[in-house]
């Protein structure tokens, strides 16, 4: 995925998650911090492109239907995002998504919380991250694989997570990810509402297609070449990229 690919994809989510009302207008605006850091490297015809988006304006979506998900909550993605080559980041990827829960009933239990952790909940707009989990990429060794899924993670001061920092095992394989792809990750599991229009988009499906192409082919082809007659784990097998 070049530069000019990693620009279409970020206009691609904006146009369209603004066409189907998922996207919040923090969400917006930081599709629009990303393709201005994007467009200046353009400029400057940087090698290797990258660019962040922050937990401090994460791409958000708008608050779900309970009638459809059955609770309210707000869903948001930021992580660092680099371009690959052969499928592989060149940089430690990662890509976060946190749920906030807005109803009192899942964010709050007192059998679990303190009596204060009401009122500081509250404080901070009646919301709190009851899921958060990362899709990664980074150099392999002992304690993970090159691709995987982590559950919890690092988190600010406003979450209130109950799951504590320190947890951060096991790392499960999964397959590699871009932005693109975990916003339809997002879509589909929360915004199903949203899923047929957009899918129904030309643009979409093509900027899909190009990321798959660009993260996914690698990894295909490594989980194929898995031999019948193992003598290893397919755990083992996919620790590395190779």
């Amino acid at each position: 995925m070049n530069l000019d690919q990693a620009i279409s994809e970020l206009t691609v989510i904006r146009d369209r998650l603004d066409s189907v009302k998922v996207l919040a207008p923090q969400g917006h605006a930081a599709i629009e911090n990303g393709l201005r850091v994007l467009k200046m490297q353009k400029k400057e015809a940087r090698a290797q492109w990258q660019y962040e988006i922050g937990r401090d304006c994460p791409l958000a979506f708008r608050a779900t239907d309970p009638k459809i998900v059955k609770h309210k909550m707000e869903i948001d993605i930021y992580g660092m995002l680099f371009q690959p080559s052969s499928g592989i980041p060149q940089g430690k990827q990662s890509i976060t998504v946190r749920v906030w829960c807005l109803d009192k009933c899942l964010w709050y239990d007192s059998l679990l919380d303190a009596p204060a952790m009401e009122e500081q909940v509250v404080a901070v707009g009646g919301r709190r991250v009851m899921l958060r989990f990362r899709f990664d990429f980074d150099d392999p060794d002992d304690e993970h694989p090159w691709c995987h899924l982590q559950i919890g993670g690092r988190q600010m001061s406003s979450e209130h997570h109950r799951m504590p920092e320190n947890l951060s095992r096991p790392r499960f394989i999964h397959h590699p990810m871009n932005l693109l792809m975990a916003c339809e990750f997002v879509v589909r599991h929360f915004y199903p509402e949203a899923l047929v229009p957009l899918s129904k988009e030309a643009s979409w499906r093509h900027g899909l297609g190009v990321a798959q192409k660009g993260y996914l082919q690698r990894y295909l082809i490594r989980s194929a070449a898995f031999p019948r007659q193992c003598k290893s784990s397919f755990l083992e097998h996919m620790w590395v990229h190779q």
